[in-house]
């Protein structure tokens, strides 16, 4: 995937908020998923034409499928992650009402980053908690199934394994990427943007597990069916199999933080991948300022600062130039690193923050001249975060 990767085979670069390839994620492409914008960028076809124990390996597939019918939900949502590994790829995916798959994102985020692979290429993961495991069938490696959430139906979030036949590898994301925004008729891209992009509504992050292994997360909006056989089905698509029973797991914590908004700053929704956001200025002097996080292994720092110098229109830097340039600022208790990037038009004002057992990114874009200016703002913002992980 462009942007993350820093070999030649993989670029990628939204959780969670859930998004983007983090200093320890390892590829340039990690801080992509994170730089998300208050309003993604305008995405048509003219624009862009746990269980606490560990899970086993599962077995290879078997016959059979599900043949339930179908329901259109109007006001939906589809999450899903998409993991390239060697000649295939893992697909975790789920398709519901949009407040019932929203509050699945970080249990998603959470379950990808536990991911490790067997000698043979197959996944292991850890339930969040509350999470259920259903033997695989057809297509399906394997379906997990996500907690009720107050009068609503479980989630269903079906394994699948694909081959990768293309030897693009952007090219195969891309396609994918497309039939799951199909999925909920939204349009196709012409590219994954390099820098990711989305709000809560439709955003793609990147990241990488502690292993280097690159994932692509998706979370969008829009009319979906479901209890078909490919669907995040809310009616159990395999009938008479029983859930495999699951210890009971230690209660989550979702992340939360405080902060004193700047003056002049417009706060924006949170949600999906973002802790908080923001837009600053006015008109077409507009800027945007983000805070994400993800696990602390996403904290490699110079793949994620080339990401953004290449977003803002310089060259790479290497380690020992990036480390005179860099200022330590002092963040939620701890320390973080902040660069300070002004392109030719564009600026870009990052701090990476390893608090606890996460990684932090507080970002700001935006027009070079209003960067100048809201500098000393911004800087009094990441000072006054505090982060409870």
């Amino acid at each position: 995937m462009r942007g993350i990767s820093t070999q030649p085979a993989f670029a990628l670069g939204l959780f969670v908020a859930l998004g983007f390839t983090l200093p320890g994620c390892g590829r340039s492409e990690e801080i992509r998923v994170y730089e998300v914008a208050k309003k993604a960028p305008a995405i048509d076809s003219t624009s862009l034409v746990a269980d606490s124990t560990p899970r086993a390996p599962f077995a290879p597939f078997a016959g059979g499928g599900s043949t339930g019918q179908t329901e259109t939900i109007e006001d939906g949502r589809l999450i899903g992650a998409i993991i390239p590994r060697g000649t295939a790829a893992w697909y975790f995916k789920t398709t519901g009402p949009d407040d019932a798959v929203l509050a699945q994102i970080e249990p998603l985020f959470r379950l990808v980053n536990s991911l490790t692979f067997s000698a043979d290429g197959r996944p292991v993961w850890t339930l969040p908690d509350g999470w259920t495991e259903e033997p695989g069938s057809g297509m399906r490696a394997a379906t997990l199934v996500a907690p009720a959430a107050d009068d609503g139906d479980p989630l269903r979030f079906s394994v699948i394994r694909l081959p990768i036949f293309d030897d693009d590898l952007d090219a195969y994301l891309l396609e994918n990427v497309n039939r799951w925004r199909g999925q909920v008729k939204r349009g196709p891209l012409s590219e994954i943007p390099a820098g990711g992009f989305g709000d809560e509504a439709d955003e793609i992050r990147m990241f990488q597990l502690a292993d280097g292994t690159d994932v692509l997360l998706v979370n969008t909006t829009g009319p979906v069916e479901v209890g078909g056989p490919m669907s995040g089905s809310r009616t159990p698509p395999f009938a008479g199999r029983t859930a495999r029973p699951t210890s009971p797991a230690p209660p989550t914590r979702t992340a939360t933080i405080t902060y004193d908004s700047p003056d002049g700053w417009t706060e924006m929704p949170a949600g999906g991948f973002r802790k908080a956001s923001f837009t600053v200025g006015e008109g077409d002097d507009l800027g945007e300022v983000s805070v994400i996080d993800l696990p602390a292994a996403a904290n490699e720092l110079l793949p994620n600062v080339n990401r953004w110098r290449g977003q803002v229109g310089l060259s790479e830097t290497d380690a020992d130039t990036l480390s005179a340039e860099a200022e330590s600022i002092a963040v939620s208790g701890g320390e973080g690193v902040l660069v300070e990037l002004y392109g030719d038009e564009k600026a870009i004002l990052g701090i990476i923050a390893e608090i606890g057992p996460k990684a932090w990114f507080v970002k700001m874009t935006a027009p070079a001249a209003l960067a100048r200016a809201e500098r000393d703002a911004f800087l009094a913002f990441a000072r006054s975060l505090d982060f409870d992980p």
